[in-house]
């Protein structure tokens, strides 16, 4: 009879960031094939065949869903908020309004241009509230998680803030759920109750206008740890467009201990610049990023201010980088400070006539950084589409999405989204049933009979932005086997496969453990651990208890059977039909020895009533297949009582039986 044995691998995947390779590795920035399978998407929304439809604002959720905002053509013909949210690989998340969906008529001609999640996931979107004359207010809607009006929020849903000609261009949440909102067209400031009601703490009625120089326009908007606000956008001086930031107290008054009576203005260029976006370091640096004509063309251009809104001498030539790439005709949309310190940039460049979205990354002292694309940054067409870009997000600072509207052939316009991979080079593993392997993981390897292999494919995934190199893999242990991972090269967005076989080279019980060591590029400092378990079977055992033993059901897995799955009716059958086959020498492996044993009869005792005398009869059988059994002839046979008082039959048997009992005839 075979013995049992159980076998237990431990697979450890030990990332080395530090290996060296031969091989040219490609600068991070490509399209993350995940999202949309091409990296890009585009949804049309307008119920007009105009189909003038811009996304102007991004959010990131806690489960990675983006959530954004715009306005698209109405079926009246005016413009309406427009909000969808996405899945994580792109997909429009059924789960949200209709189809993913939510488009919201406020008044005549609405268009959203900012939102904000706040911690309880409801969804506040801010811009401009068109009225019956004409005129533009401040818009803000607040909706569900489902994309449902929040009709605890003034009601309906909607907050209307008449203030002439204005719109929202940002909005924050406040740490006690107020909203915090700037206007684009002058220096307006609103704050809200969560309520939806203006907020009179603030400024007494809720509405201030920041003391800025001619024609303001704020564009971004952000609240330090302090409480103070800081705006970024434009404004004139002596006629000409300039960068335009200003420093507020949280009451709403002017911060005088920054720049200028709280406000600064730099020129950049030689005509015009504006600024777009600002980011706020954890050192209390101030970074706007935005447009400066510069020449004949327009570039990206960056200022880094010191706290107290002087100029940043460390940061590019005096505070300022510019940046043009492609042809010309740059434009700063949005930017984020990396992790470690870097600034990404989003906008929009030309090249051989038509408008990319563009990324830049710049390193802390403004320079372009050149890990980003090969020379600090990535431009790309949408489906073959010019792309203007409004917003960018970052889901774990290795995944950007650029947010804006692509111009289609026909000069319509849909929302547009870009995702790049810009980090070092990731390990993601999948099994053959295409589950992802978490780290420390326990894989069961098909158990098998001793003399029997199996095996199991996994399928390395490169996640990350740079080209993975698998430079070294090394098994230790002599149960199995690993096949195709030596030196291999696996590119962003691709993936390659390794087959890893459980091959036990004993049928002894217990346990064995091996590791696989595979060195690489991806620049992880844990250890990635997959524990695999084998299972070498035994005719003496059957798992499932439904009358085969485990190697025969191993053997007989062509026709069904499982040694780990009940499965008594087929069992039956099989037994049934052994009797009508030709001798099977393999018989025996049907059937373990408890079987075996519950096969013997215990004979009773019978006396003579007359005489007093007490017999004992008993027969010996043989069988080749358990099936049938028939007398065993002896040969010399002897019977006799042993020191234990135990009867012991001592015989030679003849013929092929593998199988015998004794039972009382």
């Amino acid at each position: 009879m075979n013995h049992k044995s159980l076998f237990h691998l431990t697979i450890r995947i030990a990332v080395f960031g530090c290996l060296l390779h031969s091989q040219a590795r490609a600068a991070a920035g490509v399209l993350d094939s995940t999202f949309n399978e091409t990296g890009s998407l585009t949804t049309s929304l307008s119920l007009s065949v105009e189909g003038v439809d811009e996304a102007n604002d991004v959010a990131v959720q806690t489960d990675g869903k983006l959530v954004v905002a715009g306005f698209c053509l109405g079926s009246g013909g005016n413009f309406d908020f427009a909000v969808v949210r996405y899945n994580e690989d792109g997909s429009l998340d059924a789960t949200f309004g209709i189809d993913g969906k939510v488009i919201t008529n406020l008044g005549s001609d609405d268009r959203a241009y900012c939102i904000a999640l706040q911690p309880d996931g409801k969804i506040v979107v801010g811009g401009r509230y068109g009225n019956v004359n004409g005129s533009g207010s401040i818009g803000v809607v607040r909706y569900l998680t489902n994309g449902s009006l929040d009709t605890s929020f003034s009601g309906d849903g909607i907050v209307n803030i008449s203030s002439g000609a204005e719109d929202a261009r940002k909005l924050v949440i406040l740490s006690d759920g107020e909203i915090l909102l700037a206007g684009g067209t002058s220096s307006m400031l609103v704050q809200l109750q969560s309520n939806g009601t203006l907020d009179t703490s603030f400024s007494s009625d809720g509405i201030t206008y920041a003391v800025l120089d001619s024609s303001p326009r704020i564009r971004d908007l952000k609240v330090q740890s302090d409480g103070k606000i800081l705006i970024a956008g434009a404004a004139q001086v002596l006629s000409k467009n300039r960068f335009m930031t200003a420093r507020l107290n949280a009451d709403g008054t002017m911060d005088s201990s920054f720049g200028s009576q709280g406000k600064i203005t730099t020129m950049i260029g030689t005509t015009s610049a504006e600024g777009s976006a600002l980011a706020l370091q954890s050192d209390g640096k101030i970074v706007v990023t935005g447009t400066a004509r510069i020449g004949n063309n327009d570039a990206v251009a960056t200022v880094r201010y010191l706290a107290d809104g002087s100029l940043d001498e460390g940061f590019g030539s005096g505070g300022i980088s510019t940046v043009s790439v492609g042809n010309g005709h740059n434009s700063g949309s949005d930017l984020q400070l990396t992790a470690d310190g870097k600034i990404m940039i989003g906008g929009s460049a030309f090249l051989n006539g038509l408008r990319h979205a563009v990324m830049i990354r710049l390193k802390a002292d403004g320079s372009m950084d050149a890990t980003l694309g090969g020379d600090g940054y990535v431009m790309t067409l949408v489906e073959e589409l010019e792309m203007f870009v409004s917003a960018l997000v970052s889901l774990d600072d290795d995944r950007w999405t650029l947010v804006g509207y692509s111009l289609t052939v026909e000069g319509h316009r849909d929302f547009a989204l870009v995702r790049y991979l810009v980090g070092p080079a990731q390990i993601k593993v999948i099994d053959d049933v295409d589950i992802v392997v978490e780290n420390n993981a326990t894989i069961n390897m098909k158990a098998v009979a001793a003399g029997y292999t199996s095996g199991r494919t996994f399928t390395v995934y490169n996640i990350g932005g740079d080209d993975l190199q698998i430079s070294s893999s090394t098994v230790v242990g002599a149960d199995f086997t690993v096949d195709n991972l030596s030196s291999m090269l696996v590119l962003p967005n691709s993936s390659a496969s390794f087959e890893v076989t459980f091959a036990p080279v004993s049928a002894e019980s217990g346990t064995r453990t091996a590791t696989l060591q595979i060195g690489s590029s991806a620049q992880t400092a844990s250890t990635f651990e997959m524990d695999l378990v084998g299972k070498v079977l035994s005719a003496e055992e059957d798992t499932d208890g439904d009358g085969l033993n485990d190697v025969s059901e191993f053997k007989f897995s062509a026709l069904g059977f499982d040694p780990l799955i009940t499965q008594a009716a087929l069992v039956a059958v099989l037994f049934d039909n052994l009797h009508e086959a030709k001798p099977n020498l393999n018989a025996a492996d049907f059937y373990s020895t408890s079987q075996v044993q519950d096969l013997h009869a215990n004979a009773a005792l019978r006396r003579n009533s007359t005489t007093g005398e007490v017999t004992l009869t008993l027969e010996v059988q043989k069988s080749t297949s358990l099936a049938a059994f028939e007398t065993l002839p002896l040969s010399a046979p002897a019977v006799l009582f042993n020191e234990a008082g135990q009867i012991e039959f001592r015989f030679t048997p003849n013929g092929d039986a593998e199988f015998f009992r004794v039972v009382a005839p």
